[in-house]
Formats: C-alpha cells, structure tokens, sequence
C-alpha cells in the first residue's frame, strides 16, 4: 500500500502514503511505525503504532457501546477476544473500522485490502507466540493435540533478529493448581517441566494432574520469558512458590519479623506512599492504591497505573 497516496496529513499541504507512517525495518525495530506521532486529532498526542501484533488482537467483532459480543439486531458475532481491540485505547473493533475513519479517504474495497495487508506485517516472533489451550479432566481429546502442537514448536528453531539470533519458537509454560495452591511449571529443553517448588514432572504426568488436581493452562510466550512468567517472577535467585516475596527480587529471603513475608514485600517495613498496605519497594503501583497489587498483563506495573492490555 506504500504506493498509495489515499490520504492528506492534517499539517501538511501534501499527500500521505502508508509508509510515511508506517515501515518495516526490522534492523530499527520498526515493524509497521516510521516512530512519528499521529495526526487524527486525538486529545493526547501519541506515536503511530508498531502492527506487529494486530494479528493476535484480532478484534471485538461489533461495536454497539458496552457490548460488543452483539450487533443492534441482536446476531451473536462470534466469541470475543476478551480485552483487546485497536487505537490507544482499545476502542475500535476491528482494523477495518479504524481505517474507516474519514482521514482515510478510501472506498469499502480499499478498506478490506488495506486491513489485510496490515495483517502481513512481520513481528518478530513465530505465530505459535500467544498461543493458548486449558486441559481439563474432560476435554483431553480436544485439548492434547494443541498441547502437543505447542511442544513441537517449542522445540523447534526460529531466527529473530530482535531476539539476537536463533532461539526456539516459544517457551511453553503451564499454570494451574496443585494440592490446593496456586502453582507454575516451565518447560526446560531436556523435555521436562520444572514446577515453582523446584520440583520436575514429564509430560504425561503433568496432564495426568489435569485429570486430579484441576484445570491446567498451557501458554506459548515470547522466547526467553518462560522462567519469569511461569516459576520466577521477580527472577531472583528463589522460585515463586518458596519465595517469601515472588514479585520483588529478594535473595537474602530475610524476614524481620518473621511472619513469612519477606521484608522486600512486607507492607509494615519501609514507607508507603499512597498508603494501601503495600511498602513502596514491593508496590508495583506506588503512587496509586492498588492493596491487590493486580497486573493482567504480567509486565510488572500495577492495572491501577497502567495502560489497558492492548493498547498502545
């Protein structure tokens, strides 16, 4: 589309094609930005926004205020992708609806063409990356073979120029519960899926927990995050479930007062800014309360303080 000239920047006599907002050049880190602010006349400025991952967005399949598993006729529009949709906000549905937008002046085929070549940007990382499936007691016919596709591509080789070279396609992990507490394994390269209590299991004994214990959920994430998402937060030198404090790095595990939360995390040592119960040095919100200290996205910044999932 970078031939195209289909619409006129607002600060400018001139006409703009696609890539004067939006390139790849993988050895920049762009992938779908130039890095230029956007000119839509939003309230804030913002930066025109990477694409590499408008594929896993996907969309919210019908805008209709509050409710988007709807349109106003009241036709179901598929199941939802729970959170995620397009602009800084997460606002708009689908790409064809923000591409709809009148500074974009294209007709309806246009639109659909633009929005799936938008879809061909490159990111970086290997489709399986996002990718998801809980196994249950009662779904194992559905649910091992993705497993076992997540296997496969977690063994298999992927050259990421970000990433600084040939990693693996993903790094699986698996969350559920285990004997009545919350527990995370990482699947290392020998095969074998280390637990959070520093303790190994195979393959097939892990499903085998499914069928016991409850509900596990596997997930692909980004090659080189598996430890951190799955058994060690804070990556310090103690896995989560023997840490005294598993989101704030700690390795000296000491405990002042000795009521099994370490000091690095305990809301009675040290300040407390905005004064929820959480010492500003374990608070991964400081400034705003947030006593749950909620973080849907796992990047380490409370919900309280931090944009929506999604958005950019």
């Amino acid at each position: 589309s970078g031939s195209n000239t289909f619409f006129t920047k607002a600060n400018t006599d001139g006409i703009a094609t696609c890539e004067d907002c939006h390139e790849t050049r993988p050895a920049d880190g762009f992938f779908g930005t130039a890095g230029d602010q956007t000119f839509e006349g939003l309230t804030q400025t913002f930066k025109v926004s990477h694409m590499r991952n408008l594929y896993h967005k996907v969309g919210m399949f019908g805008i209709t205020g509050e409710d988007f598993t709807s349109d106003t006729s009241g036709v179901h529009l598929g199941d939802q992708i729970r959170g995620f949709g397009y602009l800084h906000d997460g606002s708009i549905d689908t790409v064809e609806s923000f591409i709809s937008s009148p500074v974009f002046n294209i007709n309806n085929t246009e639109e659909r063409n633009i929005a799936a070549f938008s879809m061909e940007f490159p990111t970086d990382l290997a489709p399986i990356v996002g990718q998801q499936v809980t196994l249950t007691a009662t779904n194992s016919a559905v649910a091992n073979p993705r497993i076992d596709l997540l296997i496969q591509r977690a063994n298999t080789n992927f050259a990421s120029l970000m990433l600084g070279g040939t990693v693996k396609e993903c790094d699986l992990i698996a969350k559920g519960t285990y004997e009545g507490a919350q527990r995370g394994w990482f699947r290392e390269a020998n095969g074998q899926f280390r637990s959070d209590i520093n303790t190994v299991i195979g393959d097939a004994g892990l499903r085998f927990v499914a069928s016991v214990q409850g509900p596990l959920t596997y997930t692909c994430v980004p090659p080189g995050s598996g430890t951190r998402m799955g058994i060690n937060r804070d990556l310090d030198n103690v896995l989560d479930g023997l840490d005294n404090c598993p989101t704030v790095a700690n390795n000296d595990q000491a405990d002042g007062d000795n009521d099994g939360l370490g000091d690095a995390c305990d809301p009675v040592v040290g300040p407390d800014a905005d004064g929820d119960g959480i010492t500003d040095s374990a608070d991964n919100c400081p400034n705003n309360p947030n006593p749950g200290q909620e973080d849907l996205d796992n990047d380490g910044i409370g919900d309280a303080c931090d944009l929506p999932p999604g958005c950019s």
